[in-house]
Order: structure tokens, then sequence, then C-alpha cells
């Protein structure tokens, strides 16, 4: 399925092909794009593509004929801070294969514009695919790039054109199992609360009883006194790591210590695997749960924004429990795209 659409149609016709290897329909009309997405033939606000030039495209896109309009984009969207992750990957990979000289032509749609494309994997974040950049020639002969597009494995994909209005005009195609994704996440996602030095050691080392401190429960029997404690649950406390379910739950254990608060996300697939049940000594209806079991930090969810990929691991055994059948990098994506908390607010 090709990320970019034809020069003839509207921005919500969607994707029109059915592989990665497909390009852009040459079934499609070679006139002016809609007025939205504004590739007019006539306009110059893209790079300058202006004109109607016929002339044979090369086999692969050459650099010294890119117009500078179409690397100043490029780099634009790549470094703007309003940019999505997706969009500054895409940004950059189009312009280290220009840079590179290794996009390869895919079709020529009449005389004004011609499709390349180049496989490659951006990282173990993305995810492999193919990306797709639609070139123009304009009255100087040289290239322009009006609009550029990346077609993930897991079936994603995005296209966009470069100019100011890139993230209105963008257009999306999520993973099909986008929806199991989220159910799965709401499913085996749980909390824990920590201070912020707890909550970097975790996220480092995992949940250890090696490294687990017995502060909160110090301050409550200095502020409360040790007979207001439960028999048996001091030990507990000492001798097992405490979950929730609840984020508002994990909120109120934070910063019990008196060290600052923070909140850290696991993910326990199987909880009867990992020795999960609930705890005897939180209410009813708390949603508190122990283990007297580790958790690796491989399982404990790093920060969304710099896509750790922490979780992942625990993520596709989860998927694929449920039928689902990804990739370890798909998963790491799905999980990216599904993890609604960020890592560092309290919220």
């Amino acid at each position: 399925m090709d990320p970019l659409r034809g020069s003839g149609s509207h921005r919500s016709s969607g994707y029109h092909a059915d592989s990665e290897d497909a390009g852009p329909s040459n079934s499609r009309s070679s006139g002016s794009r809609h007025s939205r997405s504004g590739h007019n033939s006539s306009r110059t606000s893209r790079g300058g593509q202006a004109g109607s030039v016929s002339r044979s495209y090369p086999s692969v896109l050459p650099l010294a004929e890119i117009s500078e309009a179409a690397t100043a984009w490029l780099i634009n969207i790549a470094r703007r801070s309003d940019s999505s992750s997706d969009h500054k990957l895409v940004a950059q990979a189009a312009y280290n294969a220009i840079i590179s000289g290794t996009l390869q032509h895919r079709d020529t749609q009449g005389s004004q514009q011609a499709n390349y494309r180049q496989r490659m994997y951006p990282g173990p974040e993305a995810g492999p695919g193919t990306l797709m950049v639609r070139a123009v020639r304009n009255e100087q002969q040289k290239f322009n790039i009006p609009e550029i597009g990346f077609l993930w494995d897991s079936g994603e994909a995005i296209n966009f054109p470069l100019s100011s209005d890139f993230a209105g005009e963008t257009i999306r195609r999520d993973n099909p199992n986008l929806p199991l994704a989220k159910q799965t996440y709401n499913d085996i996602r749980m909390f824990h609360g920590t201070s912020p030095a707890g909550k970097a050691s975790i996220q480092n080392y995992g949940f250890s009883l090696d490294q687990k401190t017995s502060g909160a429960m110090d301050r409550f029997i200095q502020s409360s006194g040790r007979n207001q404690i439960l028999p048996g649950a001091e030990q507990q406390a000492n001798n097992a790591h405490h979950l929730t379910v609840q984020k508002n739950v994990a909120r109120q254990y934070a910063g019990a210590a008196g060290q600052g608060r923070a909140v850290v996300r696991t993910l326990i697939n199987n909880r009867q695997a990992a020795g999960v049940f609930p705890d005897p000594f939180s209410r009813a209806g708390s949603g508190a749960f122990i283990t007297e079991q580790d958790i690796p930090a491989s399982s404990v969810l790093g920060s969304k924004a710099f896509q750790s990929g922490q979780g992942s691991r625990e993520f596709r055994a989860a998927l694929r429990a449920r039928g689902a059948s990804v990739s370890e990098s798909q998963a790491r994506r799905l999980l990216n795209q599904v993890q609604s908390d960020s890592e560092d607010d309290f919220f």
C-alpha cells in the first residue's frame, strides 16, 4: 500500500494500493491536486513547482538536481518542535536518501511528476518499511519534492506535503492491530507509586527485592506507631512488590517515604506466571496487588517521548497471546502509539 496519493485525489480518499511495492496509481488523473493540499501545478509555494515540463526522470533521484527549497523543507520539518516523531523520522529519512542518492525511480505520472522509493530500516523504534518521495520538475529543471510518505511493514502508513500545513494535510493509515493493541495495553498495564529516585532505579534495574527499601513502611511506623500495623503487613511490605491497576491508588502511595512522588508503569502479561495476586492488606476495590517475584527492567515502561522500547517484548507476548502475529519492532511501534501516559508526569 502506497502512502502517497494520486495527484488528482481528494485528501480523504485514503490509499489505493495493496502491497509495499506499489507506487501511486497510474490510473489517477495527473491534473492539479485538491485545493487544500495546494499541489496545483500553477503554484510555487512548495518549492516553486510551477509549469508543465516534459522530461524523462532519472533512475536515481540525483542530489545535484534537487531544488534548495525541497531540501530546506525536509530539514525544517525534521527539526521543527511541532513536528511529530513520525514527521521527523520520515523527513529525515527522505533527506538522508536524497543526500546519499539511493532513491530509486518507481513510476512516472504523466510528464509532470515521478515517484521514487527506497526500502529502509530507520531504527528499532520505527521498524522497516518503504520510503516514498514524489518528485516534480520545475521551470529551472530542478526537482521539487511536493510530498513524502512512508509505508511500514506493520501496515501503518503516513504521507504529507512539504509545506507549512504539513500537519493538517497529513494522511495516516493505522496498523490494523491498533484497536487490539489499545485494549491489550489497558489490560496488562499496572502502576507502582514511588519516589523519583525509586522510579529511576526501577526503570534501570526492574523491580528487585535486593534493591527494595523500607522507607514507606518506616515512615508510617514513625507517624502512626507500630501498633497501627496489621500483623504481617510490615513483613510483606519488605518482601514483596506492590502494584495496582488504578493510577490514583499509585498516586496515594507515591512519595510515602517522603522523598518526592513518582509513578512507574509496568506491563504484566501473565499475572499468574508473575506471581501477582491481590494484596490482602489493602481495602477491597483498591485494585492493589503484590508479587514476591522480581520484575525485569524490560517489562518496565520508559519514556513515550524517547521511544525507548522498554516493555515491547512483554507487549508482543500479550498481543501474540491474543492472536496477533507481530514482530518485536511492530510491537514496539504499537506500544509507543497506545502508551497514553507520559513517563515523566504525575497526572
